[in-house]
């Protein structure tokens, strides 16, 4: 199974095309933390991100509380002309 990735940390955050596409898989932008790359394999798309609800902080104390999600690919990066990087 092809893996590749997508910088979703652009200089001009945040990126109309990044959202949209995240919009379009049924994913909240606001949700996604913007410095990483969010992998695409042929069926899901894996992200960090923050839970629902207000922000909380993490064991250390010092940053937010995050986990990792695993959702259906619905719609390629591609079709939002977003670069993709084989993993």
């Amino acid at each position: 199974m092809a893996e590749h990735r997508v910088n979703v940390d652009t200089p001009d955050l945040p990126d109309p095309q990044v959202c949209a596409w995240l919009e379009a898989n049924h994913i909240d932008p606001g949700q996604v933390l913007a410095t990483q790359h969010v992998l695409v394999t042929e069926d899901s798309i894996v992200y960090i991100g923050y839970p629902p609800g207000p922000k909380e902080l993490a064991s250390d104390g010092r940053s937010w509380r995050k986990q990792a999600y695993s959702v259906p690919l619905l719609v390629r990066p591609e079709a939002f002309g977003l670069d993709v990087v084989e993993s």
